[in-house]
């Protein structure tokens, strides 16, 4: 089977000499990156095949022995946790994923978990495993880790002038850093098959290293963990584990960016944390790897002939067809996905809106003119006879009662991700600021607060110093909330699919002049 390249939408500017230097430029870093990555493309090249079709049965057959490192093939009443650390605990990857299966996939029903925990390891979260990751009794994990267990310090400026002796020493510790890391993240996969849970690897997101921006540049940091998803992806191979890189295609948009912007960054200021653009493009990269272009729905008219196909449509009815008139109603079997104002400059890095939010509808035959949309009685454009036949995307308007009500999935939704949030700020200082302590009294909120103090002592005049100050206060008035919010979240996780289900549209058409 052909592998398939990552598609990118390019921002090239208008001289073309530059173009082609830039054109040229961006290949040979993305070849070069496809042979460092081959271990994963070539692994389950052939079983991405068996999900990327245009049929709800991408998201209901069941994983096989023989299709076991396919990434994410759920199904009706899977539990999909998410592992990982800052940028899973208050990161919006995982929550863009569970909407759009929400409102892709609307006759099934899925559990999303976060189990992302601020600061944590490989290390650490097998600590944590039986406590807030085996209770949930997941069917699904997804692993993303490696940002704090690289130990970033150790490619600090000052650690990069090291030379003789020292720097030897250097690298032995970075190569020391690098096994434990790697024997850590086999324990975590070794817990989660004894559980029979299915597993995706998330190749460790970047560390920005090549944006000119105030943070301190630890440089070498993303030279390393692209080192990581190299070995991770053969180990990945040989267990047969599906995997999904995120290295690339955030590595790609950043070449392409900041050859004319130097301080532009996918991930930003921080060079850690990508923000809610940065987020989407670890989103699409993931339906990348699981999908072809999938449509909501195919719409298909053409009035000369009186004939019709309803692609993605649900109960049918259609009451007119001619050349200066349409009618028909139908349900969708999805809903159009809403992209935030905060995630709009993604559209412009990936073709999400052509890979995954095509709501297509296209009327042929129609007499020359102009021609009133109109979907459950309310007016949604103006388009003469031309547009029509050209087709148009429903999902990029925002007035269809469609996107209405996939807003209130996503209310719902946003509120599931929040209640999670506030659990995982709780857990972060149990697990984090609390756990190494053991010989500490934990049997009243005094003690707690002066062990709590002592941890966030030990950080000051470091960047993260208010984060945990900000943290450790929370826990003291919110600790006692943890239960009450887990139920919450489990139950916004049901009503999220009480709400997606697509309700009936009536579309019609007719010539106004």
């Amino acid at each position: 089977m052909e592998k398939r390249t990552f598609e990118m939408t390019l921002p090239f500017t208008s001289n073309l000499n530059k173009k082609m230097r830039y054109a040229a430029k961006l290949m040979a870093y993305f070849l070069f990156a496809l042979l460092c990555l081959q271990y994963s493309a070539v692994a389950f090249s052939d079983d991405l095949a068996k999900v990327k079709n245009d049929s709800e049965d991408t998201l209901n057959d069941r994983k096989s022995s023989a299709d076991a490192n396919l990434p994410l093939s759920l199904s009706d009443g899977d539990r999909l946790i998410f592992i990982g650390d800052s940028i899973t605990h208050g990161g919006s990857y995982h929550v863009n994923l569970a909407l759009f299966y929400a409102l892709r996939f609307t006759d099934v029903e899925l559990s999303f978990i976060n189990a992302g925990i601020s600061g944590d390891t490989a290390s650490g979260t097998n600590a944590r495993y039986s406590r807030d990751i085996a209770i949930h009794s997941p069917s699904d994990a997804t692993i993303m880790l490696g940002m704090n267990d690289v130990n970033r310090e150790l490619y600090s400026p000052r650690n990069n002038a090291l030379t003789g002796d020292a720097k030897q020493a250097l690298i032995e510790r970075r190569r020391d850093t690098r096994a434990d890391y790697l024997a850590n993240m086999k324990s975590l996969i070794q817990q989660l098959q004894d559980d029979e849970v299915d597993i995706t690897i998330f190749t460790p997101s970047i560390y920005d290293q090549t944006a000119v921006l105030a943070r301190e540049n630890m440089l070498g940091v993303n030279d390393e963990l692209a080192v990581y998803g190299q070995i991770l992806s053969e180990y990945a191979r040989e267990e047969n584990i599906g995997i999904i890189d995120f290295q690339v295609p955030m590595q790609m948009i950043n070449e392409v960016y900041q050859y004319e912007q130097p301080d532009f960054s996918v991930v930003g200021s921080d060079r850690i944390h990508p923000g809610p653009a940065g987020h989407f493009v670890m989103f699409y990269s993931i339906l990348h790897e699981n999908f072809t272009r999938q449509n909501i729905a195919d719409i298909a008219i053409n009035a000369a002939q009186s004939s019709y196909n309803l692609s993605g449509c649900n109960d049918k009815n259609i009451e007119q067809i001619s050349p200066t008139a349409i009618e028909f109603s139908c349900r969708l079997n999805g809903l159009p996905f809403p992209v935030s104002s905060e995630q709009q400059d993604a559209l412009n890095w990936v073709p999400f809106t052509q890979d995954f939010n095509q709501l297509n509808l296209r009327v042929r035959g129609l007499e020359v003119g102009e021609y009133s949309l109109t979907i459950d009685y309310i007016n949604i454009d103006s388009l003469d006879h031309k547009a029509l036949a050209q087709g148009v995307n429903l999902a990029s308007y925002t007035n269809t009662p469609m996107y209405k009500q996939a807003l209130a999935v996503k209310a719902v939704n946003d509120q599931r991700a929040y209640a999670e949030r506030q659990l995982r700020d709780i857990l972060q200082v149990e697990f984090s600021m609390l756990d190494p302590y053991p010989e500490r009294d934990r049997s009243s909120a005094q003690a707690i607060k002066e062990t709590l103090d002592m941890h966030v002592e030990k950080s000051k005049g470091k960047p993260w110093y208010d984060y945990l100050k900000n943290q450790a206060k929370n826990y003291i008035e919110n600790a006692h909330k943890a239960p009450a919010l887990r139920a919450k979240a489990a139950e916004l996780n049901t009503q999220l699919y009480r709400v997606n289900k697509p309700a009936a549209m009536k579309v019609s058409i007719s010539k106004v002049k």
